[in-house]
């Protein structure tokens, strides 16, 4: 749980902490997927991005359109007039050249080229090189011209390839026989094959000597340089098996409309020549087909040779001059305007016009992204592709929603125990924590009591006779009596046992330094009520412990010097004998620690007056939920007309008198209290209740005190009732004299006075508010005075509505309880959701007036929490002894999905059930 909140608020990662990612982010909004670019960006950075990306927005949403003649640009940062001229010049030239060179196309071919087709054709000027070289004699331009009769996919360089090198293959060895006609070859092969038959037979043998065919076949084996015999007859079989290959590749050859004069003669040589020219031919169809931009201008069956050639160098030459000019339009334009202009010479009034309108804006525009990276670039075109506009607006909320979410997924990632929220682990855990925290409260008191106990025992010592010594001499001594020591000297020298006996003492400074020696005997020294303790007098106190508390509050009262004799320097000139507190003394050398739980009051406003003016708001008060839906002010204002007579007021002290006879009748078991702001009236209220007991023949209850300002500091009643006493005189004048409140410090006096109620104040008053005249007064104590009038008339009106002294420091997005709120009003508009009404709480909920239960909430009370008992075991503990239903709620819960938190808000409005069905 310790690791759960200090990741929830570590904002290292990325600038925010997860908290806040979680309520700035939509997890079922717009984003991008930004996984390779999001750790660029930190949110505590991102403020520099987002000024230059609501700059190219701006200029994006006017220069960035697909019909916008300048989008696609050379970069113009760092442009200047000069520069812009020259611009000009070069959009003005393009079209002009251009029709130069198409006059001159007009003169070799039927019609123009644009300049693109030229630098097109230029560009294949290898290939055309390649196709003139190939067509070198008339009979290869024959075959070319003969095959641009046949479409394309019937003219095939790789069959004509295979083919050759298979019918190649024939002339290997011996080679294939080609004296032959190829009408004979049937006649050759049977005659061979009845001459092999004869010579295994000798009727057949000799009727194949005298025929006529022995001499057919001698004189092939004669042009074939081969001997009549056995030998010569199979390497003629073996020569007329490649000549029948041949003649079978030639009748496919044959089938091939695009090839044209086949050779006669079957040698090698004359084969492989013919091979050669017709794929040359094929080989330049092919490249002539390829050259769209003048292919269909050209008609090669027209033109000789000759003429062919001289066309296609002619086109060359003209186009030559082209990449030089584009290379110096490239230095102002892209290739993709320089297209424009080609295509529509038209738009070069429009290009020089834009331009001189938008010049200076596009020199702008284009600095501000070379000033960006390209990870930046990057982002800001994922944004606008997924957005389709350029409100800026619209893409940083796109961008932080992205970016919390990749950020959130690595957190996450990174420490899972984040999650735990979101499940039923962290309820599991807290009640855990709680369960162990009341453990050890327990075993801590039984530990303390044993520990106690045992030093008592510990270590005592016998004698041989096994009698105990230890305690026996000071048993003897505090049992005697006579020769009684004094307690200086019982304490100096029974101190071991008489500590171990009794290791804790109440005593005042005084008492401590005379029945203490001067020396660490204790092992801690703590001081209450510090800030009535003369520095001198606690300081020989202070030397009695081996550590010091000193606690006290300074806004209470100081250290009262009437009637005492203080010793002064007047030549001392030392800052710490100026102050006169020991509370002020040790605030000067020692850290402070300010206590903010307020227990003693029941109500908040018993004590909301006291902590705004005195305590800058930082004191918590949690009131009792039933107590509080009684919806009865804690404070009563009992306006009576009395008269100021002689430092008293009769009528008030009356009124006192009923008010606390009908207390004490109706509320037996209340104690109650009495406070006046001087001793004359203090002692007229004291003598007119000690008649009415006696007349009523009652017994005043010891709990019942009546004092005044000066003396009620550490008191505490259910009730206390005021006397003010200040009211008109006989004439109808007031004398603003409000005796100890008007001196320094008198404010004090008051605090301590209106902060003893614990469940109500009633105030007894002969004047209201507005009555009291305080403008002229030096100090503060009679203008607070006033004012603490005026806030009890407000209460008994029923104006007060308890607040709590937020101390935000964070922006809004920071807090949950800003989001529960507006969600609880919108889903549940019967019901008020209430932020900063109460302590320990966040939202409290209210409904027809009443108080229903109050949502917790990981915003700044979970963050300034000391520990994690403190919000998950301490703070339920407060809630629950003070009857309040609650439930917690974490920002990733809301994150996930308002549903969770519905569910939450159902249970303190009770309607889980119903809101279930």
């Amino acid at each position: 749980m310790e690791e759960f909140r200090r990741v929830l608020y570590d904002d290292s990662e990325c600038g925010l902490s997860v908290k806040q990612l979680y309520l700035i982010s939509n997890p079922a909004g717009d984003a991008v997927n930004l996984k390779q670019e999001y750790q660029y960006f930190k949110f505590n950075e991102l403020d520099d991005f987002l000024r230059k990306m609501k700059s190219y927005a701006g200029y994006a949403e006017k220069f960035v359109r697909d019909r916008y003649v300048w989008n696609n640009r050379k970069s113009f940062a760092g442009l200047k007039q000069t520069d812009m001229n020259e611009i000009i010049q070069t959009v003005r030239e393009i079209p002009v050249f251009q029709a130069t060179i198409a006059k001159k196309i007009v003169g070799v071919l039927p019609s123009a080229l644009s300049l693109e087709d030229c630098e097109s054709l230029l560009s294949r000027e290898d290939d055309i090189l390649g196709m003139l070289s190939v067509l070198k004699d008339e009979e290869t331009y024959s075959y070319f011209l003969h095959m641009l009769k046949v479409p394309d996919e019937e003219t095939s360089l790789l069959w004509l390839a295979n083919t050759e090198r298979v019918l190649m293959s024939c002339y290997e060895g011996s080679g294939p026989e080609i004296h032959t006609p190829p009408e004979e070859l049937g006649k050759l092969q049977e005659v061979l094959r009845e001459c092999m038959l004869a010579r295994r037979n000798l009727f057949r043998f000799i009727r194949w000597h005298f025929s006529g065919d022995k001499t057919y076949l001698r004189n092939v084996l004669s042009a074939n340089h081969l001997e009549y015999s056995k030998e010569g007859f199979k390497e003629l079989e073996k020569k007329l098996d490649s000549r029948l290959n041949i003649e079978h590749h030639f009748t496919a050859l044959k089938q091939k409309s695009w090839l044209m004069d086949f050779p006669k003669d079957y040698r090698k040589y004359h084969m492989r020549r013919w091979f050669e020219r017709e794929k040359l031919a094929v080989r330049a169809k092919i490249i002539f087909n390829t050259i769209r931009e003048v292919n269909e201008l050209i008609d090669p069956t027209t033109l000789t040779r000759y003429d062919f050639n001289r066309i296609f160098h002619q086109l060359l030459s003209i186009c030559s001059e082209i990449p030089g000019r584009k290379a110096v339009w490239l230095r102002n334009l892209t290739t993709f305007q320089i297209r424009q202009l080609v295509h529509d010479p038209s738009l070069a009034d429009e290009f020089v016009d834009t331009l001189k309108r938008d010049f200076d804006s596009l020199c702008e525009f284009d600095k501000l992204k070379e000033s960006l990276t390209e990870t930046e670039v990057e982002v800001i075109h994922k944004l606008y592709n997924r957005l389709g506009w350029w409100t800026y607006e619209k893409l940083e909320a796109l961008l932080r929603n992205s970016l919390a979410l990749h950020w959130i997924d690595y957190i996450e990632t990174k420490h899972p125990v984040l999650r735990i929220v979101s499940s039923t682990r962290m309820e599991e855990l807290q009640a855990e924590l709680w369960q162990s925290v009341r453990e050890k409260q327990r075993l801590s008191r039984d530990i303390i009591l044993l520990r106690t106990r045992e030093q008592v025992y510990s270590d005592i010592e016998y004698n041989r006779l096994n009698n105990r010594v230890t305690y026996r001499d000071l048993y003897h001594q505090v049992t005697k009596q006579k020769k009684l020591w004094p307690l200086r000297k019982l304490v100096t020298e029974m101190q071991g046992e008489l500590l171990r006996l009794v290791p804790c003492w109440l005593a005042s400074p005084e008492a401590v330094s005379a029945i203490f020696p001067m020396k660490e005997i204790f092992d801690l020294v703590i001081f209450d009520e510090a800030s009535q303790c003369f520095a001198e007098r606690g300081i020989p106190a202070m030397y009695r412990g081996r550590q010091v508390v000193i606690a006290g509050d300074a806004k209470q009262l100081r250290p009262f010097e009437l009637y005492q004799v203080r010793w002064e320097e007047e030549d001392e000139d030392e800052p710490d004998t100026e102050v006169d507190s020991l509370l002020e003394l040790a605030e000067r050398y020692l850290e402070g620690v300010s206590l903010q739980g307020h227990y003693r009051s029941r109500s908040p406003e018993l004590i909301d007056f006291s902590n705004r003016h005195f305590y800058d708001g930082n004191l918590r008060q949690l009131p009792d939920r039933h107590l509080l839906n009684r919806n009865e002010p804690a404070i009563r204002y009992l306006k009576v007309d009395g008269v100021w007579e002689s430092n008293r007021n009769q009528v008030e002290a009356e009124a006192v008198v009923n008010q606390v006879f009908q207390l004490l009748s109706e509320h037996p078991d209340l104690e109650l209290g009495v406070v006046t702001f001087n001793a004359e009236q203090q002692y007229l209220i004291l003598d007119l209740l000690e008649m009415e007991a006696a007349k009523r023949q009652v017994t005043l209850p010891e709990s019942l005190f009546v004092k005044n300002i000066e003396n009620v500091q550490g008191d505490e009643k259910d009730v206390i009732i005021f006397s003010v006493a200040y009211a008109p005189d006989k004439r109808g004048r007031m004398v603003m004299q409000f005796g100890s409140l008007n001196l320094p410090g008198g404010e004090n006096r008051l605090n301590v006075a209106i902060t003893r109620a614990r469940q109500q104040v009633i105030i007894v008053s002969s004047i209201w508010p507005d009555q009291l005249k305080t403008e002229r007064s030096r100090n503060k104590g009679p203008k607070l005075l006033k004012e603490y009038l005026a806030f009890c008339k407000s209460v008994q009106e029923g104006q007060f509505t308890p607040r709590t002294n937020p101390g935000e420091r964070h922006p809004d997005s920071w807090y949950l309880k800003t989001h529960l709120e507006r969600f609880g009003r919108e889903r549940f508009p019967q019901s008020e959701f209430l932020t900063d009404v109460l302590p320990y709480t966040d939202v409290c909920v209210k409904q027809n007036g009443a108080w229903l239960g109050a949502l917790l909430t990981d915003d700044e009370r979970y963050f300034e929490s000391l520990s994690v008992k403190d919000t998950h075991a301490y703070t339920p503990e407060q809630l629950t002894r003070m009857r309040w239903e609650f439930r917690a709620v974490y920002s990733r819960n809301f994150w996930l999905g308002a549903g969770n938190v519905e569910n939450d808000m159902l249970r303190i409005l009770g309607l889980h059930d119903n809101g279930a069905s």
